[in-house]
């Protein structure tokens, strides 16, 4: 699915006092199938921006469409196209409710009118999708389960409305170690499904090592768009919007500015290390 954010500009308490411009004519794409990643500082708009683009708030001003279908249109097909789109809040497993886990998965497709058939069919695939044995699980209520294993079963139950592009804010908060490497496998084994990701994080590493397209926001605007090589290789203007490099890329910025320069962005460990074997090799055989 294709979505196109067309010009959109969003403004609270217009007309009043208080009022606070949070988007101001914001455009991008998302492609198909693509993992692309929000990024910004707080409060650049980007809690906004994901409410628009999930249909809990309708642009002051632009459109967002889905493959050419304007989400807010009064229709059936827009309400269709809305469905296609998949929202994780953070912390979703506080949005947990259900007496077992099985019929808190199967809210979402309840909501559609599909038997009850086909609710636990879906149900039980979303399940397994993010590593829940439904089996084990489904029948047990879901205030039973691990704090990974309550996040990864809200994000089944969005799951299993079979989201065309599913949007996620903050999914590793709070997680530890394990669990981060956990929810970044499903992420990537969801999109090498076909699924289209965005994902919202403020971990770099996390962002440079899954995402494909990168959007900068800032004040309200889009101020990068690219490929993570593109945007990191920005640090300084990325530092001046209060947002910091993967730890590799500080790390080669860091040794460039002592005299040890080399060329492009090193987004992982292994990318630095190779630069850094090149460029001392390369000093060493010259006798330094």
């Amino acid at each position: 699915m294709l979505v196109e954010v067309r010009n959109v500009t969003y403004t609270y308490n217009e007309g009043l006092p208080f009022e606070t411009t949070a988007l101001e004519d914001v455009s991008f794409s998302l492609r198909p199938g693509c993992f692309s990643a929000l990024i910004g500082h707080t409060g650049s708009g980007k809690s906004t921006l994901l409410q628009i683009l999930c249909g809990l708030i309708e642009p002051g001003a632009g459109s967002v469409l889905a493959d050419g279908t304007d989400l807010y249109e009064k229709t059936g097909a827009a309400l269709a196209a809305r469905r296609r789109i998949g929202m994780v809040f953070q912390y979703p497993e506080h949005q947990l409710f259900g007496e077992t886990v099985l019929a808190d998965v199967c809210f979402g497709p309840k909501n559609l009118g599909l038997s009850d058939d086909e609710c636990r069919e879906r149900a039980f695939e979303s399940l397994r999708l993010v590593g829940l044995d439904p089996d084990e699980k489904a029948g047990i209520s879901p205030f039973s389960l691990s704090g990974g294993e309550r996040r990864r079963a809200a994000i089944a139950g969005v799951l299993a409305m079979r989201p065309e592009l599913l949007i996620l804010d903050e999914p590793a908060a709070g997680l530890d170690p394990k669990g981060c490497g956990e929810m970044s496998a499903l992420m990537r084994s969801l999109n090498e499904e076909g699924t289209g990701i965005l994902l919202v994080s403020h971990d770099m590493d996390e962002v440079a090592a899954l995402a494909k397209q990168v959007l900068v926001l800032n004040g309200g605007r889009v101020a990068m768009e690219g490929t993570c090589e593109e945007v990191f290789s920005r640090g300084g203007e990325l530092a001046r919007m209060g947002l910091s490099l993967p730890a590799p890329a500080a790390f080669m910025s860091a040794m460039a500015q002592r005299g040890y320069p080399t060329e492009g962005v090193a987004l992982t460990a292994r990318q630095a290390a190779r630069k850094l074997s090149a460029l001392f090799g390369k000093r060493g055989g010259n006798g330094v």
